[in-house]
């Protein structure tokens, strides 16, 4: 699966009220198979190779606020983990980057983050 695919795949579960407010982030490659991933908060263990997001619900408000991440397989089924906090800190070793960003948050709720070469917007243009 290609990065592009996998956020088709994402796309098609994020919500209306995501699109609306949110901020999503992705990391461009794979996450290995058996790996535990020790977010705060949640735990997320991967029996197989797969794709991670995170989506942050609320970008403007200071944390302890509605967010996911989302797990999609090869097999293009997905997972989503409810959380509170976002997954960014010394301890992360991914590299996070933006693809979608809904228009009214502001730039500076971004800032420190690349965007994705391959966006939620250049799938949502290429539908129209």
């Amino acid at each position: 699966m290609t990065f592009e695919q996998f956020l088709g795949i994402l796309l098609s579960g994020v919500t209306k009220s995501e699109l609306d407010g949110a901020v999503i982030y992705a990391i461009e490659k794979p996450v290995a198979a058996n790996l535990k991933l020790p977010f705060p908060g949640v735990t997320i263990d991967t029996e197989r190779e797969a794709w991670l997001a995170f989506i942050d619900k609320d970008p403007m408000a200071n944390w302890g606020h509605p967010a996911r991440y989302v797990l999609v397989m090869e097999s293009r089924e997905s997972e989503s983990y409810d959380a509170r906090l976002p997954p960014f800190g010394q301890q992360d070793s991914f590299k996070w980057c933006i693809v979608y960003k809904a228009p009214e948050v502001p730039e500076t709720a971004i800032q420190g983050f690349t965007t994705a070469k391959i966006t939620l917007n250049t799938i949502l243009n290429s539908k129209r």
